[in-house]
């Protein structure tokens, strides 16, 4: 099972990451699925970028950002 990420707003999580050294940008595409008229199955990807930053105090932080930056 994936580990709980904090959802917050954009501002909050470029506060949280911000001046962060040595962060790795992840992705993962998941899609949104639809059942259509006639029983047909018809699903959309959409991608989801995470920042996984070290804080100043050495805490492990993961924020899903949509810049893939955390200057």
């Amino acid at each position: 099972m994936a580990p709980m990420i904090r959802v917050m707003d954009g501002d909050a999580a470029e506060r949280e990451v911000k001046g962060a050294e040595g962060c790795q940008l992840y992705s993962l595409v998941q899609y949104n699925c639809e059942y259509r008229v006639g029983g047909t199955l018809e699903c959309f990807p959409f991608k989801r970028m995470f920042l996984e930053c070290l804080d100043k105090s050495g805490k492990l932080k993961r924020v899903e950002t949509r810049s893939g930056s955390c200057k």
